[in-house]
């Protein structure tokens, strides 16, 4: 039985999977108990099988490896909680989200419904190595005074920013 270490760091090559030997799938169910119990204080298996439109006896399954493996707080008929290192993968997941989507509509011009699918999607996937340079890039882009391009989808591709000029 492989748990995940008492903090979690990620190292230059790891993703996320890589770290917890999580599949994406299990990686979700942490993602969703996180979503759901900043809502609602805690999650039940009902919410986390409408949200993932799942049966509760997959979310029921779920929940008992994630918690053999520190994950989450799960009693059968209670309420489902994250322990201190499923905050962290679930905040760690978040960021990643956050940096992706960020990218992906401020920079890349992808419309905000298909820049969310993707995000979601890679965040299970990216490379803090990659991470990082995305971080870079964007608050380079952000912050530097030279000439700015944008996705035109007019002309289908890159040109200087209009409201840069």
């Amino acid at each position: 039985m492989t748990g995940v270490p008492a903090t979690i760091t990620i190292t230059a090559m790891e993703t996320v999977g890589e770290l917890t030997d999580l599949s994406e799938k299990m990686q979700m169910y942490v993602k969703t108990v996180h979503d759901i119990a900043a809502e609602k204080g805690a999650a039940r298996v009902t919410d986390i099988a409408r949200t993932l439109d799942v049966k509760k006896a997959s979310v029921t399954s779920a929940l008992k490896t994630l918690s053999s493996r520190g994950l989450v707080n799960y009693t059968p008929y209670d309420v489902v909680t994250l322990t201190e290192q499923g905050l962290q993968l679930a905040e760690e997941l978040d960021r990643r989200y956050r940096v992706l989507h960020d990218f992906f509509v401020g920079i890349l011009g992808i419309d905000p419904h298909t820049a969310d699918m993707d995000a979601c999607n890679l965040e299970h996937h990216l490379s803090e190595t990659l991470h990082q340079r995305l971080v870079g890039f964007i608050e380079y882009y952000q912050t530097c005074t030279a000439l700015k391009f944008r996705w035109d989808p007019n002309i289908g591709g890159f040109c200087a920013d209009p409201d840069d000029a």
